[in-house]
């Protein structure tokens, strides 16, 4: 493995480290152009709903490997929340999530940087992107039944 993918890989890792409730409240922003393409699967996505409570898991694709992640969204205090939970972690993190038409926003900054994950669904399938400072990528994954 090289030492940047080494390097992204241990970020994530502390990112999520971090006890959840020194992330809650971080702003969520929505995805700029220079974000990662989204695998398109099938058409145009669903609309979410505004109150998209549920779970599903995701895949991150990196360049020389995959990080697979549990994704519960609720909601707290009348504001929507996702918890991302890296299959494997002794615990998962909190951060802000947002529903725009047909993505889920979810994301806030961590100690090596902002978190963003852009979420959209087809079905029970869903599709997107993922950023962590400097590095991106695309996600898939399945809404949980």
């Amino acid at each position: 493995m090289k030492l940047s993918h080494m390097m992204v890989l241990s970020a994530l890792v502390s990112a999520f480290a971090v006890p959840a409730a020194a992330q809650v409240g971080s702003p969520v922003t929505t995805p700029s152009a220079s974000s990662a393409t989204a695998p398109t699967v099938g058409g145009p996505a669903d609309v979410w709903s505004a109150k998209s409570f549920g779970a599903f898991r995701v895949t991150l694709d990196m360049p020389t490997h995959s990080m697979t992640a549990n994704v519960t969204v609720k909601e707290v205090d009348g504001k929507l929340m996702a918890t991302v939970w890296p299959v494997g972690d002794n615990e998962g993190r909190d951060f802000d999530a947002a529903v725009m038409g047909n993505q889920l926003m979810i994301g806030g900054q961590t100690p090596h940087g902002l978190f963003k994950l852009t979420v959209e669904h087809r079905g029970s399938s869903v599709s997107g992107t993922w950023s962590f400072g400097e590095q991106k990528g695309a996600l898939t994954g399945e809404i949980a039944k």
